[in-house]
């Protein structure tokens, strides 16, 4: 029903021309497009509760969209134009993918070269360089293999039931959001403690979506003119959660270590889950990024933009063209902060 009704508005905001009129009036605003991963074919459930994962068919057609009404320029280009304080060309667009997922190797790239797009993935040393998952697909992975059916969550002591995928999903989300602003040391404890509740002794075998790229993949996608590698952090924690000591630590051997990983120096920055502090922008700037990208659902406004706090907006599997077009030109992030204040 939101989604008929989300496709119904936004369809009559572009048939009016209002779609149209905010674009021309915000052209010189730049939309920072946020993906994570690409897929052949659709997940649903607890391998994609949040629709991180977009079906390849929907990502073509934003891409399509995108081109028709912006032209896609680099991340480092865009920086470059903020560093001179100059007003950047309208009509730009930047497309990043985050956490090094091996479908941006299998499905993204491929098509990037196809169309002639430019693009910036964010990767996550150590669980590249361990083979290991995230963290977020860690508890992912626990929920999936539970062999309980209620279960007391360590945070509150509440039982909550997994009888059936839809409550495992729920829960997933609500025990995430917790864990994500935990000191980082501590969630690791507990995540641990987790899996042994809900799992045991018994060994998972992520499945092959979760799965993160190469040092070999991350190399050839490199040495393309097309893309460039940027660090996500070492483990993907939240840094508001670190002490200053463990942000300098994080920031500055992820920098490092993605430049090992690709062979080429790591420019960018992006901050997981989206979140920052003051110290956090500080530390990228002192570390030699040029820029940090994190979440917001904004655009860029000309002029109103630090380079170490770019603002991103994402889209939904399932988006329809208006939908698309909204969200490029900022009318849908209006709308949802609308909504927020309307509660």
């Amino acid at each position: 029903m939101k989604s008929k009704i989300k496709n119904l508005l936004y369809g009559a905001a572009e048939r009016c021309g209002l779609t149209a009129l905010i674009r021309r009036r915000r052209r010189f605003h730049v939309p920072i497009l946020m993906y994570h991963g690409v897929t052949a074919r659709r997940y649903q459930g607890l391998l994609n509760p949040e629709k991180n994962h977009i079906f390849v068919d929907d990502f073509r057609l934003q891409l399509e969209v995108i081109k028709k009404y912006y032209r896609v320029i680099s991340l480092t280009n865009y920086v470059e134009t903020l560093r001179k304080n100059a007003r950047p060309d309208p009509y730009q667009a930047v497309l990043t993918f985050d956490d090094g997922y091996q479908n941006n190797y299998s499905v993204v790239f491929p098509i990037l070269k196809e169309l002639r797009l430019p693009a910036t993935f964010f990767i996550s040393t150590h669980p590249i360089d361990k083979g290991d998952l995230l963290w977020v697909d860690r508890l992912a992975c626990a929920f999936l293999f539970a062999t309980t059916v209620r279960w007391a969550d360590p945070i509150t002591g509440v039982e909550r039931s997994l009888q059936c995928e839809p409550e495992k999903v729920k829960v997933f989300l609500w025990i995430k959001e917790r864990l994500k602003t935990m000191e980082h040391s501590a969630r690791q404890t507990m995540l641990g403690d987790i899996e042994a509740q809900l799992v045991g002794p018994a060994k998972m075998q992520p499945p092959s979506l979760f799965g993160l790229m190469t040092k070999e993949q991350i190399r050839e996608m490199a040495a393309c003119d097309l893309v460039e590698i940027g660090s996500h952090s070492c483990g993907h924690h939240a840094l508001p959660t670190m002490t200053l000591k463990e942000k300098e630590c994080d920031i500055t051997d992820s920098k490092r270590q993605t430049s090992e990983l690709s062979g080429r120096p790591a420019a960018a920055f992006s901050y997981p889950h989206g979140l920052y502090d003051e110290e956090s922008m500080r530390i990228a700037q002192q570390a030699g990024y040029s820029c940090a990208v994190a979440g917001g659902l904004c655009l860029n406004q000309p002029g109103c933009v630090s380079p170490y706090c770019l603002g991103r907006v994402a889209l939904a599997e399932g988006d329809s063209r208006p939908v698309i077009a909204a969200t490029l030109c900022g009318i849908r992030q209006q709308m949802i902060a609308l909504a927020a204040r309307c509660k």
